[in-house]
């Protein structure tokens, strides 16, 4: 009886997998190059939100009470790809970055430097896939009527557009208009 249900065993297992090997075997020569280039949708990464955010140093609401490390070190030590900045123009025109009035505490206080933490870490690492930086434009409504809010958000985009034009070498850099290509959508 064992031997016929041993039998019976190894008919199934080969038989469910008699299909699988074939005349059609797959050539597997991992010396090749990639046949296709790796895209940007084939990618999957990491990411944080608030990436530059450290906890505040005197309790205030549960929600911001975390911290990230340093930019190059979410990317170094932790696989961190993609990131999200906050970033804040004031009417001197320089660029901030932190979460919210109530919450100032920062791994990089301005824009530029959030960029320059990147890029420096991208040069010395010049074989990772590219990097998301999500960039969320912050302005106090609060402060401004609706005409000098409509101003002062042109005002922090043209910044935003000029700081990465400036300190971003354009060959490291997809654009939503590189995407397009010439395509009207």
């Amino acid at each position: 009886m064992r031997t016929m249900l041993a039998i019976t065993v190894l008919i199934l297992l080969t038989s469910t997998v008699s299909g699988c090997i074939g005349e059609n075997d797959i050539d597997l020569n991992l010396d090749d190059e990639e046949p296709t280039p790796l895209r940007i949708n084939h990618i999957q990464m990491k990411g944080t939100h608030n990436s530059y955010h450290l906890a505040p140093l005197i309790p205030t609401i549960r929600a911001y009470d975390y911290s990230h490390q340093p930019l190059d070190t979410q990317a170094e030590e932790q696989g961190v790809r993609q990131f999200e900045i906050d970033v804040w123009w004031d009417a001197r025109g320089q660029l901030y970055v932190y979460h919210n009035q109530y919450d100032l505490r920062t791994t990089c206080i301005t824009f530029e430097e959030c960029l320059n933490t990147l890029l420096n870490w991208s040069n010395n690492n010049s074989e990772h896939v590219p990097l998301m930086i999500w960039i969320e434009p912050k302005e106090w409504m609060e402060q401004s009527t609706d005409n000098t809010a409509i101003v002062e958000l042109q005002n922090l985009l043209d910044s935003i557009e000029q700081e990465i034009i400036e300190f971003w070498p354009r060959n490291k850099t997809i654009t939503p208009d590189d995407v397009r290509g010439n395509s009207e959508t």
